[in-house]
């Protein structure tokens, strides 16, 4: 009995490699079917998106809809943004009120080694500001008067003469602290990136 199915399993194993040899040696037959096969993108990750809190997009909108405005268009940029709100925070944090901080550094630095890509026409100095408007001690109707009499406030906040019309990207930051000695930060950065076309 064992011997017949020793014979019997290598029978079948003949018959198939037999059947294999012939399927092998027969032409494939032609496939018209439509195939369709997943593509796979390898998608970048969304650029992150401004995200204005109320007294920050209250100030946006009215820097961007002022009647003496020269800017052809304002654009808020992540990371001017999100240097913005450190500065005011630091203020609040540190005590102090000036575009310089107490380690010495301005704002075109701090910007550059926050990441935005400053253009290179801007002053290379450590303590430079070519960019930036600060304000503290007021809400936002407060604080709007006082820039808008201010010659230098002006002129960066609605973008009079050619250097502040450039600066289309913007950010900026509001801090409240009710325990500081202010409570109200503010700072607002305008600027231009290397190899934009404005």
């Amino acid at each position: 009995m064992r011997v017949y199915t020793q014979s019997l399993v290598l029978l079948m194993l003949i018959v198939l490699s037999v059947g294999n040899v012939v399927q092998a040696d027969e032409p494939p037959a032609a496939d018209n079917r439509t195939q369709y096969l997943p593509l796979i993108v390898r998608a970048e990750p969304p650029a992150p998106a401004c995200a204005p809190v109320p007294e920050e997009a209250e100030l946006a909108a009215r820097m961007q809809t002022h009647p003496d405005q020269k800017r052809p268009f304002l654009v808020c940029d992540p990371t001017l943004e999100r240097i913005a709100r450190e500065m005011a925070q630091d203020m609040s944090v540190r005590d102090f009120f000036n575009h310089v901080n107490p380690d010495g550094i301005g704002p075109n630095e701090l910007v550059r080694r926050g990441g935005y890509p400053l253009t290179s026409g801007y002053d290379p100095t450590i303590t430079a500001n070519n960019i930036q408007s600060i304000g503290r001690g007021g809400t936002l109707e407060q604080m709007w008067p006082l820039w808008m009499n201010s010659d230098s406030h002006r002129l960066h906040l609605i973008g009079d003469g050619p250097f502040w019309i450039a600066q289309t990207d913007y950010g900026i930051g509001y801090y409240y602290d009710p325990n500081s000695p202010s409570q109200h930060y503010w700072v607002i950065l305008t600027a231009r990136k290397e190899g934009s076309l404005q």
